[in-house]
């Protein structure tokens, strides 16, 4: 899918295997513009589109476990209502499906993985299991953040802005 689209890969659509997001700067205008290009490829490759499956011209839409709109990026409320309901973990396999539940909205939690040291060193070999006041606040810390349900905005490129990562 990518071959299909290149050239309009991250200007106006993005793409997941066979799933295809279309996003305008501009008007209705703008978009049913770059709509028909991006049909036009996927005609010219013999790839066809189920109507069913399709959404034109919304302002929100749910992908990949995730809320878009023009305001930025959510998570979606269902799954983070997982997070919320998560129980306290028992043991070292439960705190594996807390942290991999958390962790796939790491990027609403700034410093996720400082936060969640006290809850991944459980899950070295050797070390024993203790769930303590640090593994509990890391636990409420996340779940805490996750459910004021978080935006991360678009960057303005034409303001300056600074990128933080958490390595």
């Amino acid at each position: 899918m990518n071959s299909v689209l290149r050239g309009l890969t991250w200007t106006t659509c993005l793409v997941y295997l066979d799933d295809i997001v279309i996003y305008t700067k501009g008007g209705i205008e703008q978009h049913v513009i770059e709509l028909a290009c991006v049909l036009e490829c996927l005609a010219a490759a013999g790839l066809t589109l189920k109507l069913k499956k399709c959404v034109f011209a919304t302002e929100r839409m749910e992908y990949l476990g995730h809320e878009l709109s023009s305001e930025g990026v959510r998570p979606l409320e269902r799954l983070i209502s997982a997070v919320r309901d998560f129980p306290q973990p028992q043991d070292a396999v439960e705190v594996k499906r807390f942290v991999h539940l958390a962790g796939y909205y790491r990027r609403f939690i700034e410093g996720f993985g400082s936060i969640m040291a006290p809850m991944t060193k459980l899950l070295r070999k050797d070390v024993p299991w203790e769930w303590t006041v640090a593994q509990q606040t890391a636990f409420e810390q996340v779940k805490a953040v996750l459910i004021t349900k978080p935006l991360l905005i678009y960057p303005n490129f034409a303001l300056p802005f600074r990128l933080v990562t958490d390595a």
